[in-house]
C-alpha cells in the first residue's frame, strides 16, 4: 500500500468573515491540510468526514473534532482519482473512481467506475459495481430519497444525469437538458454539484452548472426522471465558478465557489456571499455535519491552495448557525 504523508496544522486557525453590515458574523476554522487536491465530501452518521481527491485513488477519513485523526483508506484499484461520493445505506457509500487527465479535466475514456465502500467492519470492504465506458465527465453523485439502490450521477461534459442501479449494476440516462451542458470545450464544465432533497410530497434534484453560473432545481420521480421544467433559483445573479454545494433544512444552498468564496442562495432569488477570501481558497464541495444541533450547523468545505510544491488540499469548518 502506498503511504501518504500528511501535514497537519498543529493549532486551529480561526478566521472571521463579515459579508455586510447587516449580516451575522461567520466563523471559519481551518482543520487540516493534505498534499492532494480534495474534490468531494460525505459525512458519516458519527460525523466523521470522507474526502475524495482527483490526485489520488485514496479516500481520507477525518474526525473534525480531532485534527490528528486524519488517515487514508486503502486505494481503489485501477484508478488515480476519486470524485463524487454519497451514502446509499447506513455507513455504506458509493464513490466514483477512474483515471483522470488533469490537464483536460476529463476522465480517460473507459476508466470510470462506481464502487461501494462498506464501513461496518474493522477494515473497509470495497465492491466494484460497474464501469461507465463512455463517461468522460462524471462528477458528483447523489441518492434518491426512498430509492436507496438508485444513484444519480452528473456528467459535466455530456450535460447529462445518469441513473445508476447499484443493486443490478446497470445505468442509463435519467435526465438530459440544455441547462446541464457546458458552454464550450475543455476546461468548460456544465452540471457539477448534485443533491436531492425530499420536501413532502415532492423530491427535488438540485444542481449547479459551473459554465452558466446557475443553481437549478427540478422535481423528480422515485426513479430520477424529471417531472416538469427546471427552475433556475439564482436567476438574475449568476455565480461564476460555482462548484458543489450543500442544502440545509430550509432548502437553501451553500455553494463552494471558485476562486475563494461560499455563496448562499435562498431559493427565492436572493444570494449572499457568506465567506470570501483566503480562508476558502478554491473550494470544491460542502457538506453539513451530523449529530447534535451544533454539529448539524457546521458546514465542512474542501479547499485547495496552489503552493510552490504543488496543491495543498484542506478542510474548513464554517459555523452557519448565525444564518
Amino acid at each position: 500500500m502506498k503511504l501518504f504523508v500528511f501535514t497537519l496544522i498543529s493549532t486551529l486557525l480561526t478566521h472571521t468573515t463579515r459579508t455586510a453590515a447587516s449580516s451575522p458574523t461567520i466563523n471559519t476554522t481551518h482543520l487540516i491540510t493534505t498534499p492532494n487536491f480534495l474534490e468531494n465530501i460525505a459525512v458519516r452518521s458519527n460525523n466523521h468526514l470522507l474526502l475524495t481527491s482527483v490526485s489520488t485513488p485514496t479516500i481520507y477519513s477525518l474526525d473534525p473534532s480531532n485534527t490528528s485523526s486524519l488517515y487514508s483508506l486503502p486505494p481503489i484499484p485501477n484508478a488515480n482519482s476519486t470524485a463524487g461520493i454519497t451514502e446509499i445505506a447506513p455507513d455504506i457509500f458509493a464513490v466514483i473512481a477512474g483515471t483522470m487527465d488533469t490537464e483536460k479535466l476529463r476522465w480517460v475514456l473507459g476508466t470510470v467506475s462506481l464502487w461501494t465502500i462498506n464501513l461496518h467492519h474493522t477494515l473497509p470492504v470495497f465492491r466494484h459495481v460497474l464501469n461507465m465506458p463512455e463517461a468522460e465527465g462524471i462528477n458528483a453523485i447523489t441518492t434518491i430519497p426512498g430509492s436507496p439502490n438508485l444513484v444519480l450521477a452528473a456528467d459535466s461534459v455530456a450535460g447529462t444525469v445518469y441513473r445508476i442501479d447499484v443493486k443490478r449494476g446497470r445505468y442509463e440516462v435519467a435526465i438530459k437538458d440544455v441547462l446541464f451542458e457546458p458552454t464550450g470545450p475543455a476546461p468548460s464544465l456544465g452540471i457539477n454539484g448534485l443533491h436531492t432533497q425530499a420536501s413532502f410530497p415532492f423530491t427535488y434534484l438540485y444542481f449547479t452548472n459551473s459554465a452558466l453560473g446557475i443553481l437549478g432545481r427540478v422535481r423528480i420521480s422515485r426513479i430520477g426522471q424529471a417531472i416538469g421544467p427546471i427552475a433556475v433559483l439564482n436567476d438574475g445573479s449568476r455565480i461564476p465558478g460555482c462548484d458543489d454545494f450543500a442544502i440545509d433544512a430550509e432548502g437553501r444552498a451553500w455553494i463552494a465557489t471558485h476562486p475563494a468564496s461560499v455563496n448562499l442562495v435562498d431559493g427565492k432569488g436572493g444570494m449572499e456571499v457568506v465567506v470570501n477570501g483566503t480562508g476558502v481558497p478554491d473550494p470544491t464541495s460542502a457538506a453539513f455535519g451530523r449529530g447534535s444541533k451544533a454539529q448539524e450547523g457546521m458546514l465542512y468545505v474542501t479547499t485547495n491552495l496552489l503552493s510552490e510544491t504543488g496543491v495543498v488540499g484542506g478542510v474548513v469548518g464554517i459555523d452557519t448557525r448565525s444564518h
